[in-house]
């Protein structure tokens, strides 16, 4: 290769151009998209910080959205696209499937949208006791 050439593209990929002219597919170019999952949890990823933690929000927790998606989450695309997906009653492990991104992040998030008033959890009518799952169990084994 030339060394004219060389320049020219060392020039192309310091504009930030893919080398081929095939579009946006390629290594680099998802690499410019990566964001770092710290960026995303709002600087918390395990959700071990403020609101509800692990231990309380776990992953077949039912949360539903209190609002509508609107302008207030323009900057955070995920977590409109949360409030977006819990329109109906979903669980954590569902919208992490549905937003793509990992269970843990998007526990800290919902944490978050919890406090703030953004998703409501769901929850049983009235609290099982603990005779009253085992009873419902084996009644389900039962009929196996």
């Amino acid at each position: 290769m030339s060394h004219d050439r060389r320049r020219a593209l060392a020039r192309h990929d310091k504009d930030g151009a893919d080398r081929d002219s095939g579009g946006d597919s390629g290594p680099d170019r998802v690499e410019e998209r990566f964001l770092r999952p710290f960026a995303v949890a709002a600087g918390d990823p395990d959700g071990s910080g403020p609101g509800p933690g692990p231990e309380t929000l776990d992953l077949l927790t039912l949360v539903v959205a209190a609002r509508t998606p609107g302008r207030s989450e323009w900057l955070r695309p995920e977590r409109e696209a949360i409030l977006r997906h819990a329109l109906r009653a979903r669980t954590v492990v569902e919208l992490a499937a549905e937003v793509n991104l990992p269970v843990g992040q998007v526990r800290a998030i919902a944490g978050r949208m919890i406090e703030d008033g953004s998703l409501q959890r769901c929850g049983p009518s009235r609290p099982l006791a603990r005779k009253d799952i085992l009873h419902a169990v084996l009644v389900g084994l039962r009929s196996l």
